[in-house]
């Protein structure tokens, strides 16, 4: 027989046998194992510590995490943003020396052990957070738990390890990248007060930062009252241990001021050659506000969020809307972001281009965000299953699950899981998006007209130079002939500008001296004299 022929006949269906399994009906109706934690427990210490511990069936790898929040009443915590002048960068020395020695073990005990057992500890920090977090087994959680509350808790930060950590520091300002500088100065340029401070630390300052300085803000700043614990893969009772084991620490700390909008601009040259990056922000929504922030998250994942770098850049496939700005330059890109803080955030789009066409994408990028409510509901409908993929893979992190099971600790809602997480963001109706897209560019600071009068203001946004004056001159006159009282003009007064700007598409007009001039006007007619001043206010843009 050829070898053709015997081919033939083992490769034809009828000499292939097959295998039939039968399934019982008690086998189909077994219950199918669901996604995600099995439980997820939360607790608060009469300490004032906070916990929440996922609980899931068998997990590989446990995650714990001590982080040191804000809480629902905004008060002087970790991060950035509650340095102070003499601790200008401390958050940026504290993921340095999140290895030091400590109370307990030094630094190089504590780095060899960790490596022996296969586990990490790492320190992340923010504007309003600090994290330290150990992933390990959970057999060794026993033995690795003293390590991470000796780092998070314990430790004393010895001079000698703060210097050699100094030309981490300075290598670490040299690789920041294009993107991560970017949007740190957007922020600095969106707000004033301490969301306006960096998370690195600023080259004047390293030869300055000492134990002395690291331990006082240490002492002031990680507060059980502002502690919370978030774990993965542990038991209650050991999670409830460790927090028994954490030092208590008081200090009287007053409530710190909401944070106001800046409007302003900020720009890093990078030298020759390099890459522009560009910002543009609006205010957003912060976390108290959580209905907002998801709203603000499937609008964000709807337009194209992520990294400015993206995976169709050689075909120019269109994805995304945010995509149709490009127009055919394999050298520009564009992508959205949404930050949220305890009482604050900010949206905007990020744009990456070349040095000769910065201009054309500003405008490009500027016209986008003010447009931004033309968005239709299918594309609305593809961000919220967008969101819902990325949260999943989110939480299948257990680094990460107990990091956002940490900060949940002190804001305004609950997410258990990807499963709930999930639920939330399909219940939100596109149509709710939709009109928070709409609303999103009348958030905008354009320059405006300032007139106190009786310990009240009214503040007028300026569309059309003339027909604005012509109508606040013809309002104030009416108002004065009622012989009605200073308050009660102001009211009727800011209740028709107000209703009158909402109808008006609104333009950027810096005229200075002449808003000024018709301030003053309209103020000596009302017959009160003008307090206020009005400030030129730049274009929230951050250039490198």
């Amino acid at each position: 027989m050829s070898t053709y022929i015997r081919t033939k006949i083992l490769t034809s269906p009828w000499h292939i046998p097959l295998r039939h399994v039968a399934t019982s009906a008690r086998a189909r109706s077994l219950p199918q194992p669901d996604y995600g934690p099995a439980e997820i427990r939360r607790s608060e210490l009469s300490n004032g510590i906070k916990m929440a511990v996922a609980q899931p069936w068998g997990a590989p790898l446990a995650a714990c995490t001590i982080m040191y929040r804000v809480g629902k009443v905004l008060s002087r915590a970790a991060g950035s943003r509650f340095e102070a002048d003499s601790s200008l960068g401390a958050s940026h020395f504290l993921r340095a020396c999140s290895d030091c020695s400590g109370r307990g073990s030094s630094g190089y005990l504590k780095t060899r052990d960790l490596m022996q057992h296969g586990a990490a500890l790492a320190c992340s920090t923010d504007r309003q957070t600090v994290s330290y977090t150990l992933t390990c087994v959970p057999s060794d959680f026993q033995h690795l738990k003293y390590y991470l509350l000796d780092a998070a808790c314990r430790c004393s930060y010895p001079q000698h390890e703060i210097d050699d950590r100094k030309d981490q520091i300075r290598g670490d300002l040299t690789r920041i990248s294009p993107e991560v500088r970017v949007m740190d100065l957007v922020q600095k340029a969106a707000f004033k007060g301490g969301l306006s401070n960096s998370t690195f630390c600023v080259r004047e300052r390293i030869d300055a930062m000492s134990q002395c300085v690291l331990t006082t803000y240490v002492a002031e700043r990680f507060r059980t009252c502002d502690l919370a614990i978030g774990s993965f893969g542990l038991g209650f009772d050991e999670v409830m241990k460790l927090a028994e084991s954490v030092d208590i620490r008081k200090s009287k700390s007053p409530a710190d001021p909401r944070s106001a909008w800046r409007a302003g601009q900020e720009s890093h040259d990078m030298g020759r050659d390099a890459d522009t990056y560009i910002a543009l922000a609006v205010p957003g929504a912060g976390t108290q506000d959580f209905g907002s922030l998801l709203k603000l998250a499937i609008l964000s994942s709807a337009l194209g969020s992520g990294a400015v770098t993206s995976s169709h850049e050689l075909d120019l496939t269109m994805e995304l809307p945010v995509d149709y700005l490009v127009d055919g330059d394999v050298f520009t890109s564009y992508s959205t972001f949404n930050l949220s803080y305890s009482d604050a955030g900010i949206f905007g789009v990020l744009a990456k281009t070349r040095a000769c066409s910065a201009a054309t994408v500003a405008h490009k990028a500027a016209s986008f965000l003010r447009d931004i409510g033309q968005i239709d509901l299918a594309s609305i409908d593809a961000g919220k299953r967008r969101l819902q993929l990325n949260l999943s893979l989110h939480y299948s992190d257990p680094a990460s699950m107990s990091e956002d099971l940490a900060f949940q600790c002190g804001a305004g809602a609950a997410v258990d899981g990807a499963k709930d997480a999930i639920a939330k963001i399909h219940a939100i109706d596109p149509s709710d998006v939709k009109q928070m897209a709409v609303e999103l560019p009348a958030r905008t600071h354009f320059p405006t007209k300032t007139l106190k009068m009786d310990a009240k203001e009214v503040c007028v946004e300026i569309e059309n130079d003339e027909f604005y004056s012509k109508y606040l001159v013809d309002s104030v006159k009416p108002l004065i002939a009622e012989n009605l009282s200073v308050s009660d003009q102001v009211s009727k007064l800011a209740l028709g500008i107000d209703k009158l700007s909402k109808s008006l598409e609104r333009q950027v007009l810096a005229k200075r001296n002449d808003l000024l001039t018709q301030a003053s006007h309209i103020a000596d007619l009302a017959g009160c004299p003008l307090s206020g001043k009005s400030g030129r206010v730049r274009e929230k843009s951050g250039k490198l």
